[in-house]
């Protein structure tokens, strides 16, 4: 097996790179296992850089019999952006013999926690060892997300929050909390048309999400019953309401109660699909896995089984 480790240096404000490229010298050539670095130069780099290698292994495979069979493994070492691009990278070229895993070192690394094993990501040696599984993966307009698609207002809150989390001392789920605050002085709520499974809905909307995996946010379990490798997209709805309601049930929706919840049942919609349409007449905020656009269509499909992705072994 190839593995290749592509460090993002300013994920977790500079954590990736402090002694990682030692930890994995060390690891890997104790395992005499064969290995690169790459180290990210800009935005959009670590996927320029996975399909560069995506398709330098596919070549070797084809002119060399040899080496047909050999397997690539990327290691996204940074936050849940990081993981994002290299995904994206490899959904975009063939698939045969290679995988993906995440050494997590950014602010939140949202998308490991779906796992039972989320501690042994941090240990080399388990992700060289980890097993292969395929996972879905969304497509929203022309780009993947792994983990979540979120729009309206906690997309707001994710762009903020990428301004906070650069405070001294301030982490995933504090940034996430103190952008909310920042964000309720703000318009909360957006009127959307969706289509969902063909079945068309009109109303007024705080935010919708659309869920592979069950957290983001550095630690809101928006999506508690999703799966990432179940076939379906994990569609939430909530309706608009007051602020002072807004702030009554937060802590609902950070634990992942919200779904069930009798206090807020007329507020949530909530649906597994396959299909998913957002119309708006002015633009919003849309995140993807962390990364914010903004648009007034946002159109949804599950891909199933997209990429490989290795887990360590619990």
């Amino acid at each position: 097996m190839e593995h290749v480790f592509i460090i993002n240096p300013v994920a977790g404000k500079g954590a990736a790179t402090h002694g990682l490229r030692q930890q994995i010298e060390a690891v890997m050539t104790d395992l005499g296992q064969p290995y690169e670095i790459y180290v990210t130069q800009s935005p959009g780099d670590a996927e320029r850089y996975t399909v560069h290698r995506c398709r330098q292994h596919e070549a070797a495979c084809r002119q060399a019999p040899q080496f047909e069979g050999v397997k690539l493994r990327l290691y996204a070492c940074g936050g849940d952006g990081t993981l994002n691009e290299v995904a994206n990278g490899v959904a975009g070229c063939s698939q045969k013999n290679v995988s993906i895993t995440v050494y997590p070192c950014g602010t939140g690394n949202d998308f490991i926690k779906n796992f039972s094993s989320a501690a042994k990501f941090t240990d080399i040696r388990a992700l060289v060892f980890a097993e292969d599984r395929t996972i879905d993966l969304l497509k929203i307009n022309q780009r993947y997300a792994i983990n979540v698609c979120n729009i309206g207002f906690d997309a707001e809150i994710a762009y903020h929050m990428n301004k906070f989390k650069k405070l001294p001392f301030v982490k995933g789920s504090m940034a996430y909390t103190i952008s909310i605050f920042y964000c309720l002085l703000k318009k909360t709520w957006y009127p959307f048309d969706l289509e969902i499974d063909g079945k068309s809905i009109h109303g007024e909307y705080l935010l919708t999400a659309l869920a592979n995996g069950r957290y983001y946010g550095g630690a809101y379990q928006a999506a508690p019953k999703a799966e990432v490798s179940d076939g379906f997209i994990d569609y939430i709805g909530v309706l608009k309401m007051s602020r002072f309601k807004m702030l009554s049930v937060l802590r609902l929706y950070k634990e992942g109660l919200h779904l069930d919840s009798p206090k807020i049942k007329d507020l949530i919609q909530y649906s597994k699909c396959r299909q998913f349409t957002l119309q708006s007449k002015e633009p919003v905020p849309v995140s993807l896995d962390g990364d914010i656009i903004q648009t007034i269509r946002v159109h949804a499909e599950l891909v199933p089984g997209l990429i490989n992705f290795a887990v360590p072994i619990s």
